[in-house]
């Protein structure tokens, strides 16, 4: 079992416990009860994190599907047929950085001070971010 099969499984194990948690028999149970707080509560950092870290692999994947638009001749023609010239992609700060090392043609625009300054020229038609 990998790394992610036992979060998948701790995922759903603390999910469990949830839905045993709001069941009468063990509400009325304290000793059940309480043991399913202990665990839920040593469980809970874990699946907390998981589910942001499946959260931004998800992100990821959307904006992998919008780099892939920038090559996609039917997005270039509706970006035309709006008034842009094309599509390009800039990168700011870190997030720059990452996409520069992992994906063609993404060109980097400014540090993370000067994200300001870019987005105030109004040269964007579009701003993702990834916080």
């Amino acid at each position: 079992m990998d790394m992610f099969d036992r979060l998948e499984s701790i995922s759903r194990h603390y999910e469990e416990i949830q839905r045993f948690m709001t069941e009468p028999d063990i509400v009325n149970d304290t000793e059940k009860y309480l043991r399913l707080m202990r665990e839920s509560s040593e469980l809970e950092p874990l699946y907390t994190t998981y589910q942001r870290y499946l959260e931004a692999v998800a992100g990821e994947k959307e904006a992998l599907e919008m780099l892939a638009s920038e090559k996609d001749p039917e997005m270039i023609e509706l970006a035309k047929a709006h008034g842009a010239k094309g599509i390009q992609f800039y990168g700011i700060c870190c997030s720059c950085l990452a996409a520069m090392y992992r994906y063609e043609g993404v060109i980097p625009l400014s540090n993370a001070v000067g994200a300001e300054l870019v987005l105030g020229t109004g040269a964007l038609d579009l701003w993702v971010a990834d916080v």
